[in-house]
């Protein structure tokens, strides 16, 4: 993938967590926070709610139309390739002490979770 990444021919697709139609409008929610937030004022039954658990779970047809529709993708870049790979080797590699404080170092919370 290497040469793909460099030649900036990468790109990481970003699908909503939840997808909910109220007054037959789409609309779509990345975080549980931004859905409680919308339903804040909204009756539930007024509202239909699809959770979505990534990119798998859409069919070509849906991927456009909340990714590329929306412009909600995004170009892979690497800045420091030794970085990268290092950090690459540390996630995929034998070493589960290196992966485990990788992640306990780099979690981040959701207000309340």
């Amino acid at each position: 993938m290497r040469p793909l990444v460099l030649e900036g021919k990468l790109y990481r697709a970003e699908t909503p967590l939840f997808v909910g139609v109220y007054k037959n409008k789409e609309y779509y929610f990345y975080t549980d926070a931004e859905l409680k937030e919308f339903m804040k004022d909204k009756k539930a039954s007024d509202v239909k709610i699809s959770r979505n658990k990534g990119l798998g779970e859409l069919n070509a047809e849906d991927l456009k139309r909340v990714c590329f529709d929306v412009k909600n993708y995004h170009r892979i870049v690497v800045s420091d390739v030794a970085k990268a790979g290092a950090l690459i080797q540390d996630l995929m590699g034998d070493d589960v002490d290196k992966r485990k404080n990788f992640l306990y170092n780099n979690v981040v919370f959701e207000e309340g979770k």
